[in-house]
């Protein structure tokens, strides 16, 4: 796309794709949250100074509640996973949403992958 990455964003499918459900009639429907990860660099950067206090670490840090925290927020009752397969966890993402529309365990899915690299050292 031409111009600023600003400009671009609302053109791009990842970031307007809400396949004609708003927020209010997904609040309290089955949906599912299946979010896959494998980097930690945040949880690094806020436990390596044993002095740095931050009001919501245990929490705030933990890929294990990212899924859950999700659904809580958008009162989505749903499955809610949260999965560290290396490389391939927005692949099994995908697959465990699938496999849950087609049990009928859940009505609508949101799959997200998500990866921050905060330190060169962790890809080297």
């Amino acid at each position: 796309m031409v111009g600023s990455p600003h400009a671009s964003l609302p053109n791009d499918p990842a970031y307007r794709d809400t396949a004609g459900v708003s927020l209010e009639k997904a609040a309290g429907s089955r949906t599912s949250v299946h979010i896959g990860s494998f980097t930690h660099d945040w949880n690094y950067i806020l436990t390596r100074d044993p002095l740095m206090d931050v009001k919501y670490k245990a929490t705030g840090v933990e890929f294990s509640l990212l899924a859950n925290r999700l659904s809580w927020f958008y009162d989505l009752v749903g499955p809610s996973i949260s999965l560290d397969t290396a490389c391939s966890s927005s692949l099994m993402a995908l697959h465990l949403a699938c496999q849950s529309l087609r049990t009928h365990e859940s009505n609508m899915v949101s799959i997200m992958q998500f990866r921050c690299i905060y330190r060169i050292a962790n890809i080297m």
